[in-house]
């Protein structure tokens, strides 16, 4: 965990704000086009929507998501290991890449929250990534396997899916509010800094 944070704290240190936004917007760019471009395809193959993309319109309950990942064919099923090996790798970097936005506001804090930087706080983000990586672990066995015996894995992977849920909500809410802190924070220090010190008259 402190290999981890350390080494996000180094990268936040090592690159400009310019790079971790190009990196930060071009991944997520990147994620959701491919999203709507992988949903069609796998639509088209299945003749059934990809259960991730509905959970994102609304969670499904368990029995219609194991209904719906029991029907798949397997050219369908073959399609969902490909978005498999893609949706567990992708969206860890790119919320990675909001946790080292993350250690780079905290570090232009006020001196007495500057710490937040090196904390476990800048790995929330890759919660997301974790959760997307359980959630579709627990889909994948449901689909594979007997599907009398699916519902249980679809409703621990549904649990994941609130939980990514969550820590998505709080990555761009926290996000947003820690751009805000750090913007203010720089800005009194520029002004603290072209403010002359007055002299007294006799």
């Amino acid at each position: 965990m402190a290999i981890l944070q350390n080494g996000i704290h180094r990268l936040a240190m090592r690159l400009s704000l310019g790079w971790i936004l190009i990196w930060v917007v071009g991944l997520n760019v990147y994620w959701t086009l491919a999203l709507g471009a992988i949903g069609p395809q796998f639509q088209q193959i299945a003749g059934a929507p990809l259960l991730d993309l509905e959970n994102v319109r609304g969670v499904l309950s368990a029995d219609e998501a194991t209904a719906l990942l029991t029907s798949y064919s397997p050219a369908a099923q073959t399609f969902y290991w490909v978005f498999f090996i893609l949706d567990n790798v992708i969206p860890l970097i790119a919320f990675g890449s909001f946790a080292i936005l993350w250690a780079y506001l905290l570090q232009r804090f006020p001196l007495r929250l500057e710490s937040l930087a090196r904390s476990s706080l800048v790995l929330l983000p890759l919660g997301v990534g974790l959760f997307d990586i359980l959630e579709n672990l627990c889909f994948v066995i449901a689909m594979s396997g007997d599907p009398a015996s699916a519902l249980t894995p679809v409703q621990i992977g549904l649990t994941f899916v609130n939980l990514k849920a969550i820590c998505l909500f709080m990555t761009f809410g926290l996000t947003l509010l820690f751009a805000v802190i750090a913007i203010v924070t720089q800005l009194q220090k520029r002004m603290s800094m072209t403010q002359t010190p007055r002299t007294n008259t006799v």
